[in-house]
């Protein structure tokens, strides 16, 4: 009887080993280094989902600790590698308001996606 409380015992303490060696998750936040228009340059984790990205990018020095928030008219551009080596540099730009026929005060973070003589193309995340 005390051989298979021992075997129980055992078998549990193996069952909790397991879990918490799966437990550790790698860090999946994407690489961002974020030049400011006054040429400092923070190196670190994107926090921020640049898909709903409102007036502000987060970013991290390392994946668990304090985010950091910096507004999107302070950044001059946002290098990103992503987990599977993707790299994308984004800039902020002002867009057009055709209702109001002004500019918006507050940039949008997009991507250049075609560059040619006298015009250039963007691409929002």
């Amino acid at each position: 009887m005390k051989k298979t409380y021992y075997i129980v015992l055992i078998m549990l303490m193996l069952q909790a080993v397991c879990i918490a060696a799966s437990a550790k998750v790698e860090n999946q936040y994407p690489q961002a280094i974020l030049t400011l228009n006054d040429s400092t340059i923070i190196t670190g984790y994107l926090r921020s989902n640049l898909h709903d990205v409102g007036s502000k990018v987060a970013i991290s020095e390392n994946g668990g600790s304090k985010k950091s928030s910096y507004k999107i008219a302070d950044i001059h551009s946002l290098e990103v590698t992503y987990p599977d080596g993707q790299r994308e540099t984004y800039i902020p730009v002002h867009t057009w308001d055709e209702h109001s026929k002004k500019t918006n005060k507050n940039p949008f973070l997009v991507t250049v996606c075609f560059s040619g003589n006298h015009i250039v193309g963007y691409r929002m995340p």
